[in-house]
């Protein structure tokens, strides 16, 4: 998948960002490809979008928005990972 294709499933369901756009797809992957194709995808996806400068947790390796530190969880890992 291409950051392209990424951003008009994003555009759809009212996400503003291009990290937001491919943590998307990354966490909803196991419904989008078939099974033998997640790495695949994923991986053509996050090239393209380091290639337009979308940056990616060092910790998690899920895109951050860009005010993040890339030495620190994602906002998905952030917010997923604290208690209720």
């Amino acid at each position: 998948m291409n950051l392209a294709e990424a951003l008009e499933i994003a555009d759809i369901c009212g996400l503003e960002t291009k990290a937001e756009a491919v943590n998307n797809i990354i966490i909803h992957s196991v419904n989008l490809f078939m099974y033998e194709e997640i790495n695949k995808e994923i991986g053509e996806l996050v090239d393209d979008a380091k290639a337009v400068g979308v940056k990616f947790s060092n910790v998690c390796g899920h895109a951050i928005l860009d005010e993040a530190d890339s030495n620190e969880l994602c906002y998905m890992c952030r917010n997923i990972g604290r208690p209720l």
